[in-house]
């Protein structure tokens, strides 16, 4: 988003701040982007700035940025397998899971504006669609080529690899994603607590499009889903395996 200021800069600085900090840096961003943008109201419950976009009316937030190790660690196998029956399939499983992903590596996240919620049949009367679209759940899914043209139709853009993992994992907070073995043990009230972030997004637990860059600079297309319950899967969200279904759901970033 281009815009950057110590909130935002540093997801602790920002959890540290009161509600007239918040407030401010809101103003500040919000006339940094322009008329398209309006601000919503901050709370302390979320640690994220919340914005409308004008043009789709759709809800965004403004999520700051930091540091955390993307990718499945050895300490996100621990914590796995403490849950799950840790078979020789279940190894394997995560094994294969770990290749896919690349050996974990330390990343830096900038601030950026994410969409609340992922693209519904709701969102019809002020976008477009793209043809050949899918509905289930009621979200929009298509293949990657046309969820790309869509959000640049919109000067929207999908987000990267980095930060949905970022999301996932709760602003690097979360080993495990979203606080899910909390609520297995009982010490959250309900599943839809479970899977909505502390930057107040909904809807991660569904495979949704994201794009990354690898080591050879090319462009990939990927998609993200929580593994979630289950005794024959690794149990619990393993964060950010590529999603290989020919359609996916989108979540628009700002540019």
């Amino acid at each position: 988003m281009a815009f950057s200021g110590p909130l935002l800069d540093d997801i602790d600085v920002f959890c540290a701040s009161g509600l007239h900090e918040r407030e401010a840096a809101l103003h500040e961003l919000c006339k940094h982007l322009g008329s398209d943008w309006s601000p919503g109201t901050p709370t302390l419950a979320e640690d994220s700035l919340p914005l409308r976009h004008r043009p789709t009316g759709l809800d965004f937030v403004a999520v700051p940025g930091g540091e955390f190790e993307m990718g499945l660690t050895e300490e996100d196998l621990r914590a796995a397998s403490y849950f799950a029956d840790w078979t020789a399939y279940i190894a394997e499983a995560a094994d294969a899971i770990r290749k896919d992903l690349g050996p974990p590596r330390r990343v830096r996240v900038a601030p950026f504006l994410v969409a609340r919620r992922l693209l519904s049949t709701r969102d019809r009367g002020s976008i477009e669609i793209p043809r050949g679209a899918t509905e289930r759940r009621h979200l929009v899914e298509t293949d990657f080529s046309p969820a790309v043209t869509l959000a640049s139709n919109l000067a929207l853009r999908l987000p990267s690899e980095a930060e949905i993992e970022w999301c996932l994992r709760d602003g690097g907070r979360s080993r495990l994603v979203l606080g899910l073995f909390e609520w297995y043990m009982g010490t959250l009230a309900s599943y839809e607590d479970a899977l909505r972030s502390r930057f107040g997004l909904d809807e991660l637990d569904i495979g949704q499009w994201a794009v990354g860059a690898g080591d050879d600079g090319v462009i990939r297309s990927g998609g993200f889903g929580p593994v979630l319950v289950s005794q024959e899967e690794v149990l619990g969200a393993l964060p950010g395996r590529r999603y290989r279904r020919p359609s996916a759901a989108i979540r628009f970033c700002a540019r």
